[in-house]
């Protein structure tokens, strides 16, 4: 009795252990991006469903040196009522199941965004195949342009953004946010999400062998500014670079940047271009005599001289480096206000300055948390700003000398 329940155990064993529900990749169509647009009228609206799939043989298809190339990818568009709807839609088209666990960025068209992020991500979420850690931009346009684009070196495009995300996150004006950092800033209510911009641009840093043609245009895609939400997910309008690069610092979200300033011996005709080694920004939440919340923004940051266009007297003189400080300060002062001006002006949120009174007066929060959204656009926040040089390079003056002023 005791070998034959041994034997049975045995047998189960084997049995749930196994490869049973296993899908091999060469049965599978690997989407390495995908995007969501919004079409029809407002009686009947319709996703565009835009998948798409890597080609990982292409680079051994195709001519030789002077033929043409296969491209790393192709596109698939479906609609439907329903995100999940439009892919299924794709499923009649296609000659695979498709597999979306290695998926790296998500589109989405303005359309889609103006009618709300929440209906939109709710497929993405659900999802067992999706991952949280998937990148979400958004385009002025279409996403299905988007990814029907072909990038230099017959990359895919959703490839081509993914790596901008991941390596130049925090470069610049680059802020990267994933699905889960929507899903998040969404659940609070209060918050408003924010999410990067891609654009087409035209592409001019190509050898003509690139091109089909010598006279064909290239395209390319560009990552610049922010797209701006509502509490609740709508669409509201973008950030340009300076009010993206404001939010960032204020974020703690800037890594690699540059901040140029006048020059303090040649004045604005003169710019020194200092490189960020460090920043770090706290919001301090008051209550003022009226009972309403007052916020202060205090950027601490660190620079290296990465440039000085200029060649005047005084350059070496310890003053010289004070006022390159004073100068950056004011600069990040300038970004951070044009960010809250922009944000307070549309209304909505975007540092979580409700999330930190929250935090820091909960008993007042009780009391204005439901007027959080007529009180935000006139609460008076200041910002100081403490910059300092660490180094200015392994030079000191401009080579040739110093010219007189």
């Amino acid at each position: 009795m005791k070998r034959a329940l041994l034997a049975g155990l045995l047998v189960f064993t084997m049995i749930i252990s196994g490869c049973w529900d296993r899908r091999e990749i060469n049965d599978l169509l690997l989407v390495v991006a995908y995007g969501i647009d919004l079409a029809g009228t407002a009686g009947e609206k319709r996703i565009v469903f835009t998948s798409q799939i890597s080609a990982p043989m292409a680079q051994g298809l195709g001519g030789g040196a002077e033929g043409p190339k296969a491209k790393a990818f192709w596109t698939v568009s479906e609609t439907g009522p329903t995100v999940r709807a439009g892919v299924m839609e794709t499923l009649g088209r296609v000659p695979k199941p498709l597999f979306f666990g290695q998926s790296r960025v998500v589109v989405i068209g303005s359309k889609a965004a103006q009618y709300g992020l929440p209906p939109i991500l709710d497929r993405l979420l659900r999802s067992r195949e999706s991952r949280r850690t998937v990148f979400v931009a958004i385009t002025k346009g279409e996403a299905q342009k988007i990814l029907e684009m072909e990038m230099p070196s017959n990359q895919a495009s959703g490839i081509g953004l993914s790596s901008m995300f991941d390596l130049k996150g925090g470069t610049e004006d680059v802020m990267s946010v994933t699905l889960n950092d929507l899903a998040y800033i969404l659940s609070t209510g209060m918050t408003s999400p924010v999410a990067p911009v891609v654009s087409v641009v035209p592409q001019n840093s190509v050898t003509t062998q690139d091109r089909k043609t010598p006279e064909t245009p290239l395209e390319t895609l560009v990552v610049s500014g922010l797209a701006v939400f509502s509490p609740d997910g709508r669409l509201l309008d973008f950030f340009n670079k300076e009010e993206t690069m404001g939010l960032m610092l204020v974020r703690n979200k800037t890594k690699n940047r540059l901040v140029n300033v006048s020059s303090p011996v040649g004045g604005p005709e003169e710019t020194v271009s200092l490189g960020l080694v460090k920043s770090e920004s706290k919001i301090k939440a008051s209550i003022d005599e009226t009972g309403l919340p007052s916020y202060e923004i205090k950027v601490s940051s660190l620079y290296d001289v990465s440039e000085d266009f200029g060649n005047l007297k005084g350059m070496d003189e310890p003053e010289y480096f004070d006022k390159l400080a004073l100068n950056a300060s004011r600069e990040i002062e300038k970004e951070v206000m044009a960010a809250v001006q922009k944000a307070q002006a549309l209304n909505t949120d975007v540092f979580g300055f409700g999330e930190e009174f929250r935090r820091q007066h909960l008993k007042a929060w009780a009391q204005i948390k439901d007027q959080w959204k007529q009180v935000f656009p006139s609460v008076k926040v200041t910002v100081k700003c403490d910059a300092g040089l660490r180094h200015r390079g392994q030079i000191i003056k401009s080579p040739g000398g110093f010219r007189e002023s």
